[in-house]
């Protein structure tokens, strides 16, 4: 047996070693009953979904035969600037409040994509912080600063 698609077979080895995590960690909470659930139930639910979905996504990128498609080389300029719309994010939803903040997290974001159009990233942007709008300030009321505070 070899690894055929190495892309595959690393991610069902991180959804594994996920799951597990999960698993393990809520152990320390309270299953409870299907009637009755209590908090570690959800995740162990999870945990175990997800173990389970990794394991076989990594046994079928196994093989005999056929060709190998390999794991491309990380960008560590498109790493770091994910990194940064997720920090930026963190960092200025308390303070510009939700619609700045994703437009902000969207277009940082975008530029780790080195063949983005300007047209597109406006339309995801837009997309973006009109679905986050209606979906956790109306739907959900998620109790979070919609506008920047500072005014």
């Amino acid at each position: 047996m070899r690894i055929r698609n190495e892309k595959d077979f690393w991610s069902g080895v991180m959804f594994v070693t996920i799951g597990v995590a999960t698993i393990v960690i809520a152990r320390d909470y309270g299953m409870g009953t299907l009637r009755s659930m209590g908090p570690g139930w959800f995740p162990t639910a999870i945990g175990t979904i997800m173990a389970l979905l990794g394991a076989v996504i990594a046994l079928r990128s196994l093989g005999r035969s056929g060709g190998t498609e390999r794991i491309e080389r990380i960008g560590l300029r498109e790493l770091l600037l994910l990194a940064l719309s997720i920090a930026l994010f963190a960092f200025l939803l308390p303070r510009l409040g939700m619609v700045i903040s994703v437009a902000i997290l969207s277009l940082v974001a975008i530029f780790a994509d080195h063949g983005f159009r300007m047209i597109e990233a406006v339309i995801i942007t837009v997309s973006l912080v009109l679905l986050s709008w209606l979906i956790f300030a109306l739907g959900l009321s998620v109790q979070m600063p919609v506008w920047p505070t500072v005014f």
